[in-house]
């Protein structure tokens, strides 16, 4: 949860963001405009529950005004896995789909309560958030587009 949080910091849940890879992460402006744009319309969104569901899901979350956020980290490696960890991951990853359940509280164990001898925790600061309005301008979107819920609405 503490790398999502870090992935998400600089965005507000005004900003109709979402980050996709392999699992999807919605900020509330995103989800609302699926809901009220997307979902009620049968010609952006099939009623029906059948098919594959992240291309029907894909087709619903291009057509309103949003932004593709990249859940990538500062070298450019992928946060969010499809894979149960082994190998070279970013250092901030977020998340891991398909890991075995009795590796979970491995994870848990190493992640909080494993200490190792003479390394200190080091706490890092938060990234800077990012305005509203300047992700507005970078992505072409016009003021209507942003969230009526003012410019930092719901920072964590």
């Amino acid at each position: 949860m503490e790398n999502l949080r870090h992935m998400l910091y600089p965005y507000s849940s005004a900003m109709p963001i979402y980050f996709n890879s392999p699992g999807i992460v919605m900020s509330r402006a995103f989800h609302r405009r699926v809901v009220e744009l997307s979902l009620p319309n049968p010609s952006l969104c099939e009623p029906k529950d059948a098919g594959a569901t992240m291309v029907k899901l894909k087709k619903c979350i291009d057509t309103p005004k949003v932004m593709a956020g990249k859940s990538m980290d500062a070298k450019g490696r992928r946060r969010i896995y499809l894979i149960d960890p082994q190998g070279t991951f970013a250092n901030n990853a977020v998340s891991f789909n398909y890991v075995q359940v009795r590796n979970m509280f491995y994870f848990d164990y190493m992640i909080y309560s494993l200490k190792v001898f003479g390394r200190d925790l080091i706490l890092k600061a938060l990234p800077d958030k990012i305005h509203p309005l300047k992700m507005q301008k970078d992505h072409k979107l016009r003021p209507e587009d942003v969230s009526k819920e003012g410019p930092h609405a719901d920072y964590a």
